[in-house]
């Protein structure tokens, strides 16, 4: 497989994974927080942005898809969604103020550290919150996620400062992803560790 045909697989497989989402989150009506799709989807889209202009312009590609997908998503829940203002919103919201103010004043590059860092920040609480109380059915969602960020990171290398513009992004999603699998999965793994199915195989409704 060419590096053309493994970026497209790579630019399809974490939006088209983060759609399936909203319309199963559509379809059974549940209650997520707008604010959340909102906010991730403009720190999607000024993360791609910024990555165009810092000559970047093929690896801007994936998190500008998952922006348009989370406004799409944010869209599709309206109907049954809700307008709760946490730890991640506020995050979100300081780290697109510095970017853009970065971004104006020390150039694009500055932006996307800067949107990339608000990014990793962000993730923190969902970890928490998701450790606590994991949703072992979304882990579908992160092995999608998962796919994109390493076909990215292997047609970055190699990762150095002077490219951190094109692997930033798929960096932080890959660290995210990986652990936030590894959080969904994980009680289902260790409940049929002690417990094995019959047949021994592992099942992950």
């Amino acid at each position: 497989m060419g590096n053309k045909t493994l970026k497209l697989v790579g630019d399809i497989t974490g939006p088209a994974a983060l759609l399936a989402f909203g319309l199963a989150l559509w379809h059974y009506q549940a209650s997520e927080n707008l604010f959340s799709f909102a906010a991730w989807g403009t720190l999607d889209i000024l993360m791609g942005t910024c990555m165009y202009y810092a000559c970047a312009k093929k690896e801007s590609v994936l998190p500008i898809a998952y922006g348009i997908i989370a406004f799409f998503v944010t869209v599709m829940i309206y109907r049954n969604g809700k307008w709760q203002w946490t730890l991640v919103e506020t995050v979100c919201l300081a780290g697109t103020i510095i970017g853009i103010i970065g971004w104006w004043r020390l150039g694009a590059l500055f932006g996307v550290v800067a949107f990339g860092a608000a990014m990793s920040v962000a993730s923190i609480p969902i970890l928490v919150s998701n450790y606590h109380n994991p949703q072992t059915w979304e882990w579908w969602l992160w092995v999608g996620g998962g796919v994109s960020a390493t076909i990215g990171l292997y047609l970055t290398r190699p990762l150095t400062l002077q490219n951190i513009g094109q692997w930033l992004f798929v960096a932080v999603s890959a660290v995210v992803t990986a652990l936030m699998l590894a959080i969904q999965l994980w009680p289902r793994v260790w409940v049929q560790i002690k417990t094995p199915p019959p047949g021994g195989v592992f099942y992950f409704p």
